[in-house]
């Protein structure tokens, strides 16, 4: 399979992005749940303390709790006992203080305050679902502007990836632009970074390269020119050999053209054994320092 970073940034961050988002909307629920509870609690002990000022309350018996709010989205109600009549989903002898009741359609959250001058306890409530619906909607204004602004952010990330991996493709097409026979270093001016160890070995590989090159331009230079001199020798050789007038002339002038043929042929063996030194190392062998040195 082909790995190509360019698909493997935009997947990465795309997805980092998207985390980023629903983290935001996470965090968002978390912190406006926790706001709408506080202004819940507050909400409810104020009407609580006004309540028991008299700046709300009534006289005589009512048969349900009594609405505070014109709002019909708070739902906030009030009970005073002993005076109102009891829900049936408010249990008796509810300590002062905030209260969540469970086993509803709706868990209220209760406030209970008790009036030390006439013994009466006010009790104000209010749904759970309003402070959940206001979390939520706080959420959703977080998360849902993420989410509809991502297909712009995948197609920034996909042109920022792809404008810095720009400087790849152009050393690329540098590289490819070399000539064979002379490749010369390639510039690191306005490469990035991380980029520029990357360029310095290619450049010392190129510069390796072309020591080995210029090696073997000399090694040819100098091969064609130790082998030229024996080559013209036995070329004369062999025209006095064509000369010769007798067979005797002919096997003395053969001895020359015989030892300079043995001549260039210990000269190539040994510009092949040059060659084989100047390609690498070779393995180590066992020599007789005596007969080297005789």
């Amino acid at each position: 399979m082909s790995r190509s970073i360019q698909r493997r940034l935009t997947l990465m961050l795309g997805a980092a992005i998207l985390l980023a988002a629903v983290g935001a909307g996470l965090s968002a629920f978390v912190l406006a749940y926790r706001e709408a509870s506080e202004f819940q609690d507050d909400l409810l002990r104020q009407i609580a303390a006004l309540m028991d000022g008299g700046i709300a309350a009534g006289s005589g018996t009512t048969t349900g709790p009594r609405a505070v709010l014109t709002d019909p989205d708070a739902r906030v109600g009030i009970v005073r006992l002993p005076g109102d009549t009891r829900p049936g989903w408010l249990p008796p002898g509810l300590a002062p203080g905030f209260h969540r009741l469970a086993g509803t359609t709706e868990p209220p959250r209760v406030f209970v305050r008790a009036d030390a001058g006439d013994g009466h306890r006010i009790i104000v409530f209010q749904p759970t679902e309003t402070r959940d619906e206001v979390a939520l909607s706080s959420a959703l204004f977080t998360l849902v502007p993420l989410l509809l602004l991502l297909p712009v952010i995948a197609g920034l990330i996909v042109w920022i990836v792809r404008h810095e991996l720009a400087p790849l493709r152009r050393l690329a097409r540098r590289l490819d632009a070399q000539p064979a026979e002379r490749p010369g270093p390639m510039p690191d001016a306005g490469v990035p970074d991380e980029l520029r160890p990357f360029v310095q070995a290619i450049n010392r590989l190129l510069e390796r390269v072309g020591d080995l090159l210029q090696q073997q331009r000399r090694f040819i230079a100098d091969a064609a020119h130790e082998i030229r001199s024996p080559l013209t020798a036995l070329s004369v050789q062999a025209r006095n050999l064509t000369q010769a007038q007798s067979l005797d002339a002919a096997r003395e002038r053969m001895l020359p053209l015989q030892a300079g043929i043995e001549r260039a042929r210990r000269l190539t063996e040994q510009l092949l054994s040059l060659a084989r030194l100047q390609t690498g190392p070779q393995p180590a062998v066992e020599v007789d320092a005596g007969a080297l040195a005789r």
